[in-house]
């Protein structure tokens, strides 16, 4: 029931057999050029979304490959500082107590060029190439540098092949060098 301009109460009734146009096309369903249509879209909408799930694994793995190389790069530099002065240019990369790598400042295995007080080495794990870095405060044997600078990166491939570089360094006093009166005169 409904009412009309006037507030008059309208009513409709339908005889059996009567059917109106709205109702015969409801009842219908899909005509062939619909059911056509729709076939011819779903492919279309499904290779998009298998588009986003192929950029997404992209994502997640140029991530999980990221995470990898700054952990590298943070080990590296916190075993440069938790180690003794004296084999601060000896790695032990496995921590079985033993040094497997010795940085070297001559100008090959890695390092740019030799005798620039800039000791070198590098390792490639996992498509990732790390490289780490003891620079002394000033010229000579390492024993005499009051500080040195401790540098670490990684280099890997990023989204679309282009190289993607993670940094960290930070600095590390000489023990003999702080002083051993703590202080006092």
């Amino acid at each position: 029931m409904s009412r009309c301009q006037s507030g008059h109460i309208l009513t409709a009734r339908i005889l059996p057999g009567e059917r109106t146009r709205d109702l015969q096309a409801a009842e219908a369903g899909f005509s062939l050029i619909e059911v056509m249509l729709a076939m011819m879209i779903l492919p279309i909408a499904i290779v998009g979304v298998m588009g986003i799930f192929e950029w997404a694994e992209q994502g997640r793995s140029y991530a999980a490959i990221g995470t990898r190389a700054s952990v590298l790069v943070t080990s590296r530099i916190d075993a440069k500082l938790a180690g003794s002065w004296e084999q601060l240019l000896a790695d032990d990369l496995d921590m079985d107590g033993v040094s497997e790598q010795l940085m070297r400042d001559d100008g090959q295995g890695g390092d740019e060029t030799g005798g620039d007080g800039v000791y070198t080495t590098s390792l490639d794990r996992e498509g990732i190439r790390l490289t780490w870095t003891v620079q002394a405060d000033r010229p000579g044997p390492l024993a005499q540098a009051g500080t040195v600078v401790i540098r670490a990166w990684a280099a890997f491939p990023g989204i679309k092949g282009r190289p993607t570089v993670i940094r960290a360094g930070t600095f590390r006093a000489n023990p003999l060098f702080l002083g051993s009166s703590g202080g006092r005169t």
